[in-house]
């Protein structure tokens, strides 16, 4: 286990769920993204476009395969250019997200879908 696994304190899993994320700046700009992986504390994103890092945005995640749906805010962690390697693609960015308001009862229920992911069920 590398040190930065060390540091993590949610357990992530990749998981192809589709997010929408609003800029909180002003911008009227929707960016939708896809999760490289995801926790109970935040998420890997791939999208289309920059979000510059420390920004705030308001986040709707839909897990429809399991019918849940959360909305919360979130700060954004790092934003960079996609990685050239496996399947990113070069024209993607690469963003880090971290939640910030999402209540107990939708933290505990992505916590539960993502146990349920990792233990590989539906």
């Amino acid at each position: 286990m590398d040190s930065k696994d060390q540091k993590r304190k949610f357990e992530r899993v990749k998981y192809p769920c589709l997010l929408t994320v609003w800029q909180e700046d002003g911008s009227q700009d929707i960016l939708f993204a896809v999760t490289e992986d995801i926790s109970a504390g935040g998420a890997s994103l791939l999208t289309d476009q920059s979000v510059r890092a420390g920004s705030k945005v308001d986040v709707e995640m839909s897990f429809d395969t399991y019918g849940l749906r959360i909305n919360c805010k979130a700060r954004t962690v790092r934003c960079q250019r996609a990685a050239q390697e496996g399947n990113l693609p070069a024209n993607k960015f690469a963003i880090a997200i971290e939640f910030l308001d999402m209540n107990d009862q939708q933290r505990e229920a992505l916590r539960g879908l993502i146990q349920q992911l990792i233990k590989g069920g539906k």
